[in-house]
């Protein structure tokens, strides 16, 4: 009995350091994602304002 609740422990931290992976992913793209997103918004604005510095 005992060796099955370690097994069941077990698979539930697997699980909970899978999941805590995946946030750290998710928000490691979104925030790839947003620096781009704003580049290419000044990369733009500055085509449309004609800042050709």
């Amino acid at each position: 009995m005992t060796e099955l609740h370690a097994n069941v422990s077990d698979e539930q931290s697997q699980g909970s350091a899978r999941r805590s992976l995946a946030l750290v992913f998710c928000a490691f793209i979104s925030g790839l994602c947003s620096i781009i997103y704003e580049l290419l918004i000044a990369t733009t604005a500055s085509y449309f304002l004609a800042d050709c510095s």
